[in-house]
């Protein structure tokens, strides 16, 4: 199979939250950052890189025993696109990146697996559930020129929608909640 890394995008600054999310308690007592991660650690990924930025020193310190590159994104307030920009530059030998965000509480391995074995060179992927896309999303090195090409505010939707010859709609059980707000930290926790 061909390397595969994961870009953890970890550099948001909570603002919904009014609290840096990532390090909240989610299982175990761990942080939601620590449980989101731990789910692709018992897979063959080439590397994890996380993204950090808002909070660079609480979350590199929760990070610090796990077996993951962190990457700091000083333009992390520009939005989203400029930390997915950054670890795909990070990954110079990966032919593939599978991009979590790292509020996806309900990531499994499983899912990330299923993911990962859709993969074929040059196919990216976005998994689907009941007809919605989700997370996390899988780009082929050929698609990452015109990810890295975007200016803010613009959408990584807007490459992926250009890519999609090669984009495959994965039927998985994709994440299609993510935790912004103290009401979807409480409902997502009890799942």
């Amino acid at each position: 199979m061909a390397s595969i890394s994961a870009v953890v995008l970890a550099a948001g600054r909570s603002t919904r939250m009014g609290q840096p999310k990532l390090l909240l308690p989610w299982t175990d007592g761990q942080p939601l950052l620590v449980a989101v991660i731990s789910q692709l650690l018992p897979l063959a990924l080439h590397e994890i890189v996380v993204v950090t930025g808002a909070y660079v020193d609480a979350s590199t310190l929760a990070l610090r025993h796990l077996p993951v590159r962190c990457v700091h994104n000083p333009d992390f307030a520009d939005g989203m696109l400029t930390s997915l920009q950054a670890g795909l530059r990070a990954l110079p030998t990966s032919a593939a990146a599978l991009v979590v965000p790292a509020d996806l509480g309900q990531l499994t391995s499983a899912t990330v697996a299923q993911i990962c074995a859709a993969y074929v060179v040059g196919q990216s992927i976005v998994p689907t559930y009941h007809g919605q896309r989700g997370h996390p999303v899988l780009l082929d090195r050929s698609a990452w020129p015109a990810l890295l090409q975007l200016q803010p505010p613009a959408q990584p939707r807007t490459a992926l929608e250009q890519h999609q010859p090669r984009l495959l709609a994965l039927d998985t059980p994709a994440i299609c909640a993510d935790i912004d707000t103290p009401a979807d930290y409480e409902r997502l926790r009890r799942r």
